[in-house]
């Protein structure tokens, strides 16, 4: 399927692409290898333990061909102005910056595009890692990813409810952040944030490894309603989500 792109790569790190795309092609492989370092750092892994292949999909229909054809990953079609990107196992394929005015509810921002990057080569870290993949926690994979991009820092969609939560002293269960889509995406990041400050980086490099069925809270054995109370404790206080 990729007979017709062009190809740029360092070591492991490798960008497929069209040549009406070739002006992101440097960039994108600069923050992918940026990434990676870091990654393999935090998860202390050797450097160059898997490869990426990352293709910058020239349209809209391309990325949907590429996403259900090449990851093998099913997705509604048309699919969502919102996805721009889809990582399965070592490829990751992105939509273009080219064509985010027309085929993308975004407009191209260099960090923004840095951090979306970063976000998805931790969730193919996170899988790389993995023994149970199939049944991990999504709470848990989006936390890792938007904190780890600190996205949740700089870039309003993933802070908005919590900050206005925060607020109003409304806060959910975590079994409902654990059961819930919507609160697993707005929450996740907070709980990691959390976990690493509490009990430590070494905690997230063997939770990503070792649990299973994703049951995080119950590898970690700790008692829910205790972390419950800490958590909530610890969130409601805006200075540490800031």
């Amino acid at each position: 399927m990729l007979e017709n792109y062009k190809c740029m790569n360092k070591e492991n790190i490798y960008v497929f692409y069209m040549e009406k795309d070739k002006c992101f092609v440097e960039e994108t492989l600069e923050k992918v290898i940026k990434a990676y370092e870091e990654l393999s750092d935090y998860f202390e892994i050797k450097k160059g333990s898997f490869n990426i292949k990352v293709i910058l999909a020239c349209n809209r229909k391309e990325y949907e061909n590429l996403v259900l054809n090449l990851l093998k990953v099913n997705i509604e079609i048309p699919s969502r102005k919102s996805r721009i990107a889809q990582p399965q196992e070592e490829y990751l394929v992105l939509l273009s910056p080219n064509v985010y005015e027309e085929d993308s509810i975004y407009k191209y921002d260099q960090k923004e595009y840095e951090r979306l990057i970063y976000h998805e080569t931790t969730h193919m870290f996170e899988e790389y890692l993995c023994k149970d993949m199939e049944n991990s926690s999504l709470w848990f994979g989006e936390g890792l990813a938007v904190y780890l991009s600190q996205q949740w820092k700089y870039e309003k969609e993933f802070r908005k409810t919590v900050e206005e939560n925060v607020k109003n002293c409304v806060i959910p269960n975590l079994r409902d952040i654990d059961k819930n889509r919507i609160f697993a995406y707005e929450w996740g990041w907070t709980l990691i944030k959390y976990i690493e400050e509490k009990y430590g980086k070494n905690t997230i490099n063997k939770i990503v490894r070792n649990y299973e069925n994703g049951d995080v809270f119950g590898y970690m054995k700790v008692n829910m309603e205790l972390l419950e109370k800490q958590w909530k404790r610890w969130v409601l206080n805006e200075k540490n989500i800031k």
